[in-house]
C-alpha cells in the first residue's frame, strides 16, 4: 500500500455524507485495508488505491457511522466492479468467468434451454459491462451492500424475463378469457351470474393498481404469479433469509392491490367480500401479466 497518498481526504471529497465522522487516522487505516483486500482477492487485477476509494465514497450511503458502513461492505465484489467499470480487461476477464458464466443456472426456471442461456449471458454482459452513451457501465451501480453474485442473479433474471416477453408471439384471442374461465370453473351461482362484461372492467382496474407498485414490488409479483418461483427461490434471489419475509411482503401487496381494486369493481359486479377476494386473487394467477404493468 502506497502510505503517502491520503485516502481519508480523497474519501470525504466524494463522499455524500458530513465530513468528519470517526478519527482521520483510523480511517486512513481502515481504506487502507480495505484496498488491500480487494486487491488479495483478486491478485490479477490492480487499481490505484485512490480510484477504488473514490469509487467506494461515491456509492456510500451518507446514513450512519461510516466505520459501521465501512465494514459492511463486500469489499472484494466491490474492488471488481470498480475495476470493471474502470474498463480494467483482467478484471472485465474475471467477472466473466466467476459471474456471468453462472448465468444459465440462474434463468434455468424460466428457460433453461443452452441458446436461450448464451443469448441472456451476452445481453447481459453488454448491458453490465460496456459503457452507455450517457457514462459508466451499469457494473458501476453496484454499491457493494450485498452479494455482487445476487446482484447479478436478479440482472440476469430480469434480462431473462424481458427477452421471453419479446420472444413470444403475439398472443391470439384466447377461446375464454379469464373471466370466463373463472366463471365456468365455479359452482356459485353468484359468481355464475356476472356478466362477461366486466372483464375488462377487472383487467383495467387490476392493470391501473399494479401501475402503481414499485420496480421491485413488481418484479416481486412476476417472478411468484407469472413464473411461479417458490417463495424460498425469491427469497434467494432478494438476498432475504426466510421465505416469511417474502410471504409477508406478498401478502401486503396483494392486500393492497385488492383495496385498489375493490372500489373501481366491487360495488358494479355486487359480490360478497369473501367472493370478491378469491375473484381477484385467481385473476392475478391468469392474467397476462407480462402484457401488464408488470
Amino acid at each position: 500500500m502506497d502510505r503517502q497518498e491520503n485516502l481519508t481526504s480523497v474519501f470525504w471529497a466524494h463522499y455524500r455524507g458530513a465530513a468528519g465522522d470517526g478519527a482521520t487516522g483510523d480511517l486512513q487505516s481502515t481504506l487502507e485495508r480495505l484496498t488491500t483486500e480487494g486487491r488479495e482477492a483478486w491478485p490479477e487485477v490492480f487499481l490505484p488505491s485512490v480510484t477504488f476509494v473514490r469509487h467506494l465514497a461515491e456509492r456510500m450511503s451518507p446514513e450512519g457511522s461510516v466505520q459501521q458502513v465501512l465494514e459492511k461492505l463486500h469489499t472484494a465484489d466491490l474492488y471488481l466492479a470498480c475495476a470493471c467499470a474502470q474498463q480494467n480487461p483482467k478484471a472485465l476477464a474475471a467477472f466473466d468467468a466467476s459471474y456471468l458464466r453462472q448465468t444459465p443456472r440462474f434463468i434455468a426456471h424460466i428457460n433453461s434451454s443452452p441458446s436461450f442461456a448464451d443469448e441472456v449471458t451476452q445481453c447481459l454482459r453488454e448491458k453490465t459491462l460496456v459503457p452507455s452513451a450517457e457514462g459508466s457501465a451499469r457494473i458501476a451501480e453496484y454499491a457493494g451492500l450485498g452479494t455482487l453474485l445476487s446482484w447479478v442473479r436478479i440482472a440476469a433474471v430480469r434480462m431473462a424475463i424481458d427477452l421471453a416477453r419479446k420472444s413470444r408471439p403475439p398472443q391470439k384471442e384466447r377461446e375464454l378469457s379469464a373471466v370466463e374461465q373463472i366463471l365456468k370453473a365455479n359452482a356459485s351461482p353468484e359468481m355464475a351470474c356476472i356478466s362477461v362484461q366486466y372483464r375488462d372492467l377487472l383487467n383495467d382496474a387490476i392493470r391501473t393498481a399494479l401501475s402503481s407498485l414499485t420496480d421491485e414490488q413488481r418484479n416481486l409479483l412476476r417472478l411468484y404469479y407469472l413464473h411461479g418461483m417458490s417463495m424460498e427461490q425469491i427469497a434467494g434471489l432478494f438476498g432475504v433469509e426466510h421465505r416469511a419475509t417474502i410471504k409477508r411482503r406478498l401478502d401486503k401487496l396483494q392486500d393492497r392491490l385488492l383495496e385498489a381494486i375493490k372500489g373501481a369493481v366491487r360495488n358494479r359486479l355486487q359480490l360478497s367480500s369473501m367472493e370478491f377476494r378469491s375473484l381477484v386473487n385467481v385473476l392475478l394467477s391468469q392474467l397476462d401479466l407480462a402484457g401488464s404493468a408488470l
